[in-house]
């Protein structure tokens, strides 16, 4: 490094304490999480195997105690108790407190070992409130205590040895609570680790006691990674007895690189591939990882063609092929290993993939010629794998075929969200489509196109390609247009209202579906009250004869909030397009409908022309339908009678043909005008007076005694009906006009006997939409989403077993097709986890047996297809909670009925106001889903990962594969610690 670089030796402190672990303990043990907690004891045990691998040690024994402290004992050399040169101190106190000291950095002590990275016990030393170290050698037991990482006494002799006693040493420590997120350890967790230590070391026996409930459990593997293999396909179907062991080893200039390898085949359409270097789990692969899957394709394929079994496919074996259904677990011990990365999940050394690819070729080729029944089975399994693996392709090039095809490349199901940032996003993979009100499907809705049309329709339509925009009510409280998306259907044989309004419409929807009110709020339909105002959508054909109106036959709303202001449809159709920079203001002041219909008002149906374009346009589309032979030759005749031209003489000199004119010289001036007189309207008078006026003119039919009325009310927002026109309208007639059209009001809301299937679509951005029968409603309650950062994409019932089915045939299921399609990293081969879409993936499933049961299957396919999703950390369960006790005024969330009845019991007096079971989230309203599932600071998840590949691998094996029976013992061993049980 340059000397100039203020990143010197003079800014280096050299770490003769531990402080810097305990300010940044993540840095030393992944995380302060249940995880890094268990790194504690695994970097105890390392230190115990490193005495194994030298040949000094052959029991090691680990124990949870009651006050959570957990012990290791070994019988190795024991830690030496000397006093250390450079440091003074004894040399186990020097382990203990300094970084980086130890044995393990002299290849005179350890010839291998593991580890964190040779940070070893002084970093547990560090993250603990206490440790005690317990040293029997040099004829004596030894003992020192710590005190959050420092000395709290000398190391003290606490006897002689007796002679029936052996040499070794113990650790207990109790993990700081101040540091952990937990001090709770879990036995399953220690299991696995250890047990795969046992594999990993034949002869070494290893036992993990537990104080709190007695258990003890002991791991002891003659047969080494042999019977590694055997465990791991202990629920497969085998396809030969034997297992295919061989070791080797080679001199390099550090010492004796040992190679091992342990295999056989299932007809399990995954394979099942551990490679390990001086024990540490090496999930992302590395040297010793290529070596093997380079020499095991070559050898196989060499035998294959030697032996002519590849003439019915007319091709090669890929690595893929041959290892579908290979269970085989790789070990390597090397005395300078480089791993890449903090977490050593990946072997750097370039020499030994060189050793491995040898030692298989040698041993394995020489394996397969003492025994071809056992070569030819391989060989067929992987021939038929193969042929699978070409229709897959073409499955795969289908599907990418369609894609370019459709009019988007994400599937239509998905809700996403607007940021393009991954980092930020989340994608919620929800069971159905878990929303809450929704409509029938006769149900018509508004479109911009002048259509009406039904659900059922929209979404056969949508499901086409077809796009739709519907009418909507912003932010400002201002009728616009939006693009619908993601109509469906939500649920089927849905409890249904019927909710009818007093222009005569009625409408049939769920209970909770949210009717927009007058004033801009949302009330579910169940609750609405006769007489109670809505939001009102009104449309009028423009008429010239109007004042101020110059074009005729064009849509116009009515903006619900501006009295009577009247907008024309394509303006906010060109509104939209401004918005979304399909074309710029300098595109011309002109707009144009571009199929000449004056009615559609699609945003895409619009462009910008100049007045000249706009012009010549029309010109060359009259040449092409009126300025026919026939049409000219008749309006000349017109033009040129006497009749004609008094009619146009006339016509010129009339008070509305100059109004006209004048009004026409005045380009775009009334709408702006417009815009800005509304801007300055009191909406507080406004919204006061005009609907007291209604409630006036509907008991008396008319406004006589609205001055009477009025001083009774003693109201001062509401104001007198000649200022309510000199504020906002030219005349009494347009007051009238405006009161009569300020709301539609609900007649009755009436539960119905009968049930149906309904639907419900999404606006982003504003969530609400116009019914054509003229009232706004909110979208459905999978709005409880943020849409700038959330997106939703529902799979529709149970997707498909992917531990029993090819690729192939996965790639049939739509359900599947859809997410790979929105995750954006593809599958198989051209898996590329740098195009995932979002870094958080939510699984949002119902808190039942079902539930459970489709996360279960969509884990299958993440560690099956697409693992580095879960090594990394980006999949995630939500657990929305079983049951919502609510009791004066305060609201209690429970997830198991035991949580429940203790929430009773303490909070609510044992008398509860209500109590909630939320058996599917579509039973939640938007408020709750937000709440309890999607809102970031409320929201309670579990981050699914893998700690244990082996483990995972024969746990996905045990629920999902074909044997019954051990799943069936799985259930029977496990189900008391279900945390609820539906039945």
């Amino acid at each position: 490094m340059s000397e100039k670089s203020e990143y010197g030796a003079g800014q280096i402190q050299v770490l003769e304490g531990l402080e810097a672990v305990r300010k940044r303990p993540a840095m030393y043990v992944g995380s302060t999480d249940a995880r890094g907690l268990h790194h504690l004891v695994y970097e105890v045990v390392d230190n115990a195997i490193d005495e194994a691998l030298a040949g000094y040690c052959d029991t090691i024994s680990v124990t949870i105690h009651e006050d959570d402290s957990v012990s290791v004992s070994d019988d190795g050399r024991g830690i030496p108790v000397d006093t250390h040169a450079e440091h003074d101190r004894p040399a186990v106190e020097v382990i203990m407190t300094v970084l980086h000291a130890g044995g393990k950095f002299d290849n005179k002590s350890y010839q291998v070992s593991g580890g964190l990275h040779g940070v070893g016990v002084s970093v547990v030393n560090a993250l603990s409130k206490w440790l005690e170290v317990e040293v029997k050698r040099d004829g004596a037991v030894w003992r020192q205590r710590f005190d959050h990482g420092q000395p709290e006494c000398e190391l003290e002799r606490i006897r002689e040895l007796r002679p029936e006693e052996g040499t070794g040493t113990t650790v207990r420590f109790w993990p700081d609570d101040d540091i952990f997120e937990t001090t709770d350890f879990t036995v399953s967790t220690l299991q696995s680790r250890l047990r795969e230590l046992a594999f990993l070391n034949s002869g070494v026996e290893i036992t993990l006691g537990d104080e709190r409930d007695g258990t003890s459990t002991t791991f002891r593997y003659d047969g080494g990674i042999r019977e590694f293999v055997t465990y791991l396909n202990e629920t497969k179907t085998h396809l030969h007895e034997d297992i295919i062991y061989f070791e080797d080893e080679a001199e390099i200039a550090e010492g004796l690189v040992q190679v091992e390898v342990a295999m056989q085949a299932t007809d399990e359409l995954q394979g099942s591939l551990h490679a390990f270097a001086n024990n540490i789990n090496t999930r992302e692969g590395g040297t010793h990882m290529t070596g093997f899957k380079t020499a095991l394709t070559r050898v196989v394929n060499d035998y294959a063609g030697e032996n002519g079994l590849l003439r019915d496919l007319d091709d090669t074996l890929k690595g893929e092929d041959i290892r579908e259904g290979l269970t085989a677990v790789l070990s390597i011990k090397h005395p300078d290993p480089q791993f890449e990365g903090q977490t050593k999940t990946k072997l750097g050394n370039s020499e030994v993939r060189g050793i491995v690819e040898s030692a298989v070729h040698t041993h394995l080729g020489t394996y397969f010629e003492e025994h071809p029944d056992t070569a030819e089975v391989i060989v067929s399994k992987a021939v038929e794998a193969a042929k699978a693996r070409k229709a897959a392709k073409k499955a795969e090039e289908l599907t990418r075929r369609k894609s370019a095809l459709e009019t988007t490349a994400l599937p239509g199901k998905l809700a996403d969200c607007q940021t393009r940032d991954p980092s930020e996003a989340e994608l919620f993979v929800v069971e159905g489509d878990s929303a809450g009100g929704c409509f029938t499907g006769d149900t018509e809705i508004s479109l911009a196109s002048g259509r009406s049309i039904t659900f059922e329709e929209l979404v056969a339509e949508h499901e086409s390609g077809e796009t739709h925009y519907c009418y909507t009510v912003n932010e400002e409280g201002k009728i616009a247009l939006e693009q619908i998306h993601h109509p469906r259907l939500t649920k089927e044989d849905a409890e249904l209202v019927e909710v009818t309004l007093d222009n005569g419409e009625s409408i049939r929807c769920t209970p909770d579906h949210e009717f927009m009110l007058r004033g801009g709020t949302y009330c579910e339909a169940q609750n609405l009250e006769s007489g109670q105002s809505l939001m009102p959508l009104y449309r009028k054909q423009s008429d010239t004869a109007e004042d101020g109106i110059t074009i005729d036959g064009y849509e116009m709303v009515k903006q619900p909030f501006m009295s009577d202001f009247w907008r024309f449809t394509h303006l906010l159709a060109d509104k939209y397009n401004l918005q979304r920079g399909r074309y710029s203001a300098d595109a011309g002041d002109h707009k144009h409908h571009v199929d000449f219909d004056k009615q559609n008002n699609r945003p895409d149906n619009i462009e910008r022309l100049s007045k000249e374009e706009h012009l010549e346009l029309h010109r060359e589309h009259a040449e092409e339908t009126l300025h026919n032979d026939d049409v000219q030759e008749k309006l000349r005749e017109l033009r040129q009678s006497q009749e004609f031209r008094e009619m146009m003489s006339d016509r010129m000199q009339e008070d509305e043909t100059v109004a006209l004119l004048r009004q026409q010289a005045k380009e775009q001036w009334t709408d702006e005008f417009r815009e800005r007189r509304m801007e300055s309207y009191n909406q507080t008078y406004y919204e006061h007076t005009t609907p007291f006026m209604q409630q006036v003119l509907e008991e008396d039919g008319d406004l006589e005694n609205y001055k009477e009325k009025r001083q009774a009310e003693s109201n001062p927002n509401i104001l007198r009906k000649d200022t309510t026109i000199e504020k906002f309208f030219e005349n009494e007639s347009e007051l009238l006009e405006a009161v009569q059209s300020h709301n539609h009001t609900v007649e009755s809301v009436e539960k119905l006997d009968e049930r149906a299937d309904v639907y419900d679509l999404e606006v982003p951005g504003t969530h609400n939409f116009a019914l054509e029968a003229g009232v706004f409603v909110h979208n459905s309650a999978k709005q409880g989403r943020n849409p700038d950062f959330q997106a939703i994409l529902p799979i529709r019932g149970k997707i498909l077993n992917v531990e029993k089915h090819r690729l192939d045939r996965i790639l049939e299921n739509n359900e599947i097709r859809n997410l790979v399609t929105a995750l954006g990293t593809s599958i198989g081969d051209e898996f590329d986890i740098e195009n995932l879409r979002y870094d958080t993936i939510l699984l949002m499933v119902d808190a039942d047996v079902d539930g459970a049961h489709i996360r279960t299957l969509l884990l299958t396919f993440f560690y099956r297809h697409m693992r580095p999703l879960l090594e990394r950390g980006h999949v995630y369960a939500t657990r929305p909670p079983l049951y919502r006790i609510r009791y004066r005024g305060e609201t209690y969330d429970a997830m198991t009925d035991e949580e429940r009845d203790r929430i009773v019991a303490e909070k609510c007096d044992g008398s509860p106001d209500q109590v909630q079971r939320f058996k599917g989230l579509g039973e939640m309203n938007p408020e709750q889903l937000w709440e309890t599932t999607m809102n970031p600071e409320t929201r309670y998840l579990k981050r699914i990962t893998i700690e244990d590949a082996a483990a995972a691998d024969k746990m996905f094996s045990v629920l999902m594969g074909d044997a019954v029976e051990p799943r069936k013992e799985f259930i029977k061993e496990h189900a008391p610690e279900a945390e609820w049980v539906d039945i």
